[in-house]
């Protein structure tokens, strides 16, 4: 009986661990841009988040993307943000309903972000926009000229 209590408390115990290192929030900001081309942001437009549920957002985001087969050929992104240290490119298809970001070191491989995480991602870079982070396209997390379509993947 001790034993089977013991090595119940065990479980319990690694899988209590396990869980809060899943869901940690480990940065202590996301800083966004919106883009002109992969390497040229567009001149202010950084978007800077500190409060733990938006950077639980953009986190989560990341960690729990779908990872579409295939090497990708996109154009350039509207947006980039950056996570600790690294830098992404988001791609946000209102026309698709489908947010997309590619790790910047490694540029051929495309995530799908999972919806709840892209529909409150999308609402933070409205609401930057609303306060005077650049200009909206109206209806569109897009800016003009770069109208988004869905990526070929090889």
């Amino acid at each position: 009986m001790r034993k089977g209590l013991a090595i119940g408390a065990v479980v319990l115990i690694v899988a209590l661990g396990s869980w809060l290192y899943l869901f940690r929030v480990t940065e202590d900001q996301v800083v966004a841009h919106r883009m002109l081309d992969f390497d040229k942001i567009e001149p202010n437009t950084e978007m800077v988040w500190t409060e733990k549920d938006d950077m639980k957002t953009f986190e989560y985001a990341v960690r729990f993307a779908k990872k579409k087969p295939g090497i990708v050929d996109i154009a350039a992104p509207p947006y980039s943000f950056k996570l600790g240290g690294d830098t992404y490119w988001l791609y946000a298809s209102p026309e698709y309903n489908v947010m997309q970001f590619i790790n910047s070191k490694a540029s051929g491989t495309l995530y799908t972000v999972r919806k709840s995480s892209a529909d409150r991602i999308r609402k933070l870079l409205e609401e930057a926009d609303k306060i005077g982070y650049g200009v909206p396209t109206p209806g569109s997390m897009a800016y003009p000229g770069h109208e988004l379509s869905e990526p070929e993947t090889k």
